[in-house]
C-alpha cells in the first residue's frame, strides 16, 4: 500500500516537472523568436520591438540552461529537442548573434597584388580611462590606437580640441605631444567633425589619401550622425567609408551607478522607477535610430560605390531594426562583418555589468572580410573592433 501512494506520488510530481519545464521551454523559444526577428518591426508600429531585441542573448542563454536540464531528467529528455528546432526556426538571428566561422578565409600571399587594408572603430569616450591612470603622463588609448596601426582608424566621441587641451587638468595627464605628433605622422589624411554644441565629435584618420563628402541632413539631425568619406587605398580604388554614431539609448554615467547601487541594495520603488526609465529610453531611442537607419540608406542609394564600409557606435545590437534595415536596403547590399568572419556572441560595450554588442562594421560590393576581433581593453565603456578586408573583382550597382 505504501509502495503503491509512492508510485502515485511519483507519478504527480513527475507530471507537475514535465508541465513546467514543457512551459518554460515553450515560451523561451516563443520569447527567442520573437526577440530574434523583431529587427523587422518597425519600432514604430510595435514600439516595444526595440526593447526585445536587446534580450536575445539572455533569452538564448535561459533557454540552453533549460534544455540541459531537460537532458538530466531521464523522463524530459526528448524535451530537449525544442532547442535545436527553434534554432532553426530562428537561425538567422542565431547566426547574427552567434555566427559559427570555425575556419577563417584564406589571407592572400604577401606578393599577391590583391589589396587589403585594416580598419578599427572605437568609441573613445573623450580619450578618458575608466580607470583614470595616465601612465608617464601619456593617454592608454592613443597608445593603443597607434599601437595596433591599423590602416584606417575610426573614432567616435572624439574631438579635435581633446588635442589641444593646455589647462592644468589635462596637461601632462591625458597626453603628450609626443602622442598627437605620432598620431599625425602615422596617419597623415584625417577630418574630424568636432562636436560644437552637440557635445559629441568623431574623427577619422587613415593612411591613404581621402575626401571629407560633404551631405545635407535632415531638420533635426545633428552631423555626427553620420559623416561620409572617400578613401583611396590605391590610385584606381575607392573605398567609400560611411562613419556612424547612431542615437545613444540615453544612459549616462549617473544613472549607470543608480543601476550599480540597485545590483547591491534593492528598493522596489527604485528598481520598478528605472526600469521604466530604461523602457522608455529605450523604446523612444530606437525609433529615432530606424528614422536614421532610412535615412543612412537613401544616401548609400544616392552616392553609390563599388565598396562599401558602414561602422562605428550604432547603439543597437546585432538583431534589431536598423542593423536589419541597413543590411535589406541598401545597394550595395550590406552584411555584418562579425557574422561572415566571426565566433560565437561579442559584446563590444561593457560598463556597470551591461554587456551588449552595439558597435558594428558593415561591409559591401567588391570585398570580404578576411578576419574581425574586439580588442578588449578597458580604457574606454566600449572596446574598439577591428577588421582587415581584402578587395575583390568589382561589381556594378543595381540600376534603379
Amino acid at each position: 500500500m505504501v509502495a503503491k501512494k509512492q508510485t502515485i506520488m511519483a507519478r504527480i510530481f513527475n507530471g507537475v516537472v514535465r508541465t513546467i519545464l514543457t512551459v518554460l521551454l515553450i515560451i523561451n523559444a516563443l520569447c527567442l523568436l520573437i526577440s530574434g526577428y523583431s529587427g523587422y518591426i518597425a519600432p514604430e508600429l510595435l514600439p516595444w520591438m526595440g526593447v526585445v531585441s536587446l534580450a536575445y542573448g539572455p533569452l538564448l542563454l535561459s533557454f540552453a540552461i533549460l534544455s540541459v536540464l531537460a537532458l538530466l531528467i531521464p523522463y524530459t529528455r526528448w524535451y530537449a529537442l525544442i532547442f535545436p528546432a527553434t534554432i532553426l526556426l530562428g537561425i538567422g538571428p542565431f547566426l547574427n548573434y552567434f555566427p559559427l566561422n570555425i575556419f577563417t578565409p584564406e589571407r592572400p600571399s604577401r606578393y599577391s597584388l590583391i589589396p587589403t587594408f585594416t580598419l578599427m572603430s572605437y568609441n573613445v569616450m573623450n580619450l578618458e580611462n575608466l580607470q583614470g591612470k595616465y601612465p608617464d603622463g601619456t593617454n592608454p588609448t592613443l597608445s593603443f590606437i597607434l599601437s595596433q596601426n591599423a590602416d584606417i582608424v575610426l573614432l567616435e566621441e572624439f574631438d579635435s580640441a581633446l588635442l589641444k587641451r593646455t589647462d592644468s587638468k589635462y596637461n601632462n595627464t591625458l597626453f603628450t605631444q609626443e602622442q598627437v605628433d605620432s598620431l599625425n605622422e602615422q596617419y597623415p589624411y584625417s577630418f574630424v567633425r568636432d562636436a560644437r554644441n552637440v557635445n559629441i565629435g568623431n574623427g577619422i584618420y587613415s593612411k591613404y589619401p581621402m575626401e571629407n563628402v560633404p551631405l545635407t541632413y535632415p531638420a533635426g539631425m545633428t552631423p555626427t550622425i553620420m559623416t561620409l568619406y572617400h578613401v583611396y587605398p590605391t590610385p584606381e580604388d575607392t573605398l567609400t567609408v560611411y562613419m556612424v554614431h547612431l542615437q545613444s539609448i540615453g544612459i549616462t554615467a549617473q544613472t549607470g551607478e543608480v543601476y550599480s547601487d540597485l545590483r547591491h541594495h534593492r528598493d522596489a520603488s527604485q528598481v520598478d522607477s528605472l526600469s521604466r526609465f530604461f523602457y522608455r529610453q529605450i523604446r523612444e531611442t530606437s525609433q529615432l535610430r530606424a528614422q536614421q537607419a532610412r535615412w543612412i540608406c537613401k544616401v548609400i542609394d544616392s552616392i553609390g560605390g563599388n565598396r562599401v564600409i558602414v561602422a562605428g557606435d550604432f547603439n543597437d545590437n546585432e538583431n534589431c531594426y536598423t542593423v536589419n534595415e541597413l543590411c535589406k536596403r541598401s545597394n550595395p547590399k550590406l552584411n555584418q562583418t562579425w557574422r561572415a568572419v566571426g565566433l560565437g556572441p561579442l559584446f563590444t560595450y561593457h560598463s556597470n555589468m551591461l554587456y551588449f554588442h552595439i558597435d558594428h562594421i558593415l561591409y559591401g560590393g567588391a570585398m570580404k572580410p578576411l578576419w574581425m576581433k574586439r580588442k578588449k581593453v578597458p580604457f574606454s565603456d566600449h572596446y574598439p573592433i577591428m577588421a582587415e578586408f581584402m578587395f575583390t573583382t568589382p561589381i556594378k550597382a543595381k540600376k534603379k
